[in-house]
């Protein structure tokens, strides 16, 4: 688990010296830590909240981290010094009852050094944050956080200000600097920040584009408007890191319309000669997440397709009954919960709908996910390979209803959410696939019937793919993953639809669909596609990926 707490505050009300942007920083920073590089799951304690609640929330979340975890607590706002104490102002902080009504940096630290977290981060964008160092007996210079009681495998401390430094919130940023850098660092500004280039942001690269863009902001202000450095010291072993690492990265986000992000797959470029007799280069990107409620009902919404119906197990658990309307339950109609009660009809429907809303000299086809399509996102290889070690952090099932597909803790290293649980996921056929790729000739060669003839590795007479075995395949359909109302460590996650009562017509409360678009090579990022083949060379031209 990547857990943040985030805290933000712009003063009391009655304050002269009330801050603007404080709290717009702590939703800046909470966006940019839930984004797919940093993948962080946060906790957000309003402002009002009173000193003793903060620090007993931080401290519930410190140490009910596993050794496994990544730990970061995050600030911004009024630091004062007071007795040579840093005080964390809050809403209802007063001048008069300082220790009281104020969060005391040295708890925050304290909540550290008891988290039994591996990497633990503090993130100060305050004023006097340098205070943080005298307070702890730590030196600027550097000192080994090991002697202060910190055991972790890193530690590391990002503050806005050295102590008696006053940081002050810039218009033109529309906040403070620390954070607006940080955020960039971890959104539209990542390519630059990453300085090895190796598609992760270290805190060795974070310092130097704190520097950069400290020469940047202070450029042209005058000597009395100068932004403090930025302060930084920490403790790690090896290189530590502020998103996840560079093997748990993403290759390339693809934005889609309707709200659709869709990740890049771990395949090589396949070539095809399509229906217009030209040679064409593809990747794929899956959806990364189950398509939603929202999204669905946009999509009925803009093509006057009927609400969803279906059918929901019986308390017998032996058969399905209904009708059943998801969207007149609250426990199912939830805008970030998966949409069910959909056949593949209603599914192919949407995708085609938003194919029509794509570029399309980038997104050549969106369907429902082939089944080595699938697999390639789940197992990176063309075969099922069920195991713990290739599935996602956590997984919702053995439930009632389904979940939000907001959850960090149910997202694969690949960057995508409830591949396993949650809902049950149409998938494509190999014959679906085939009529968006391939020209007619090419079409009719693929699935025409084969004489028989030797197999020169097994030194035999290979049987011939007859048209009873062609077609079978050819049709075949699966749903997969598994969903909220099973027990997914005792089932299988695949099912034929042919095993459905109901086929492809099936409609039921556990059963949605994600999306799957073909991407045009020609016409995406040139740096992502390289990477894509730097780190992928296991999965040649010569895999057939639907």
């Amino acid at each position: 688990m990547r857990l943040a707490v985030v805290i933000a505050a712009n003063g009391p009300e009655d304050s002269s010296d009330r801050l603007r942007f404080a709290e717009k920083d702590g939703d800046r920073i909470e966006r940019a830590l839930k984004g797919r590089r940093p993948n962080y799951q946060t906790v957000r304690i309003p402002p009002d909240t009173k000193a003793a609640d903060v620090r007993g929330q931080i401290f519930d979340h410190a140490e009910s981290c596993a050794p496994s975890d990544t730990f970061l607590v995050y600030f911004s706002g009024h630091g004062r010094s007071v007795g040579g104490n840093l005080l964390l102002q809050l809403n209802g902080s007063t001048s008069d009852k300082p220790f009281g009504t104020h969060l005391i940096a040295a708890d925050v630290m304290a909540a550290l050094r008891a988290c039994p977290a591996r990497n633990r981060i503090l993130i100060l964008d305050c004023c006097n944050a340098g205070g943080m160092l005298r307070q702890t007996g730590m030196k600027s210079g550097g000192t080994d956080v090991q002697s202060l009681g910190i055991t972790s495998d890193s530690f590391d401390i990002v503050m806005a200000s050295g102590f008696l430094e006053a940081a002050f919130e810039i218009e033109s940023l529309g906040g403070g600097f620390l954070t607006t850098a940080i955020v960039e660092a971890l959104d539209d500004r990542f390519d630059q920040a990453d300085a090895d280039h190796d598609r992760a942001i270290s805190f060795q690269d974070l310092t130097i584009w704190l520097e950069k863009r400290h020469e940047d902001v202070n450029r042209n202000r005058d000597a009395l408007r100068q932004v403090p450095k930025p302060v930084r010291l920490g403790y790690s072993k090896g290189i530590s890191y502020l998103t996840r690492l560079p093997s748990e990265t993403l290759i390339h986000e693809f934005i889609l319309p309707n709200d659709t992000r869709a990740v890049l797959l771990p395949t090589f470029p396949q070539t095809y000669v399509l229906a217009e007799k030209v040679q064409s280069e593809f990747v794929f990107a899956m959806g990364i997440h189950p398509v939603t409620n929202a999204q669905y009902r946009a999509f009925c919404e803009a093509t006057n397709s009927p609400k969803p119906e279906g059918e929901q197990l019986a308390a017998d658990r032996k058969r399905w009954i209904g009708p059943l309307k998801p969207w007149d339950w609250p426990a199912f109609s939830q805008d970030d919960a998966p949409v069910t009660c959909v056949s593949v009809r209603d599914a192919l429907k949407y995708c085609f709908w938003i194919k029509e809303q794509c570029d399309p000299r980038l997104v050549h086809a969106i369907l429902l996910p082939s089944e080595k399509l699938w697999n390639f996102a789940a197992f990176r290889r063309p075969h099922w390979a069920y195991s713990s070690s290739n599935l996602q952090p956590a997984m919702h099932h053995r439930s009632l209803h389904p979940a939000s597909v907001r959850a960090p803790e149910r997202t694969s290293s690949l960057g995508l959410t409830d591949l396993f649980g949650n809902v049950w996921e149409w998938g494509g056929t190999e014959d679906e696939w085939a009529r968006v790729f391939l020209s007619s000739e090419a079409y009719e060669r693929r699935f025409e019937a084969e004489e028989p003839r030797e197999d020169p590795f097994r030194f035999s007479i290979r049987q011939p793919r007859t048209r009873e075995h062609i077609d079978r395949y050819r049709y075949l359909r699966q749903i997969r993953g598994g969903s909220f109302l099973d027990d997914l460590d005792n089932i299988d996650g695949h099912i034929r639809t042919t095993d459905l009562s109901d086929g492809d017509s099936t409609k039921h409360s556990d059963l949605g669909f994600r999306i799957l678009a073909a991407i045009r090579v020609d016409a995406m990022d040139q740096e992502a596609l390289k990477k894509l083949k730097d780190y992928y060379p296991l999965f040649g031209r010569d895999v057939d990926v639907w």
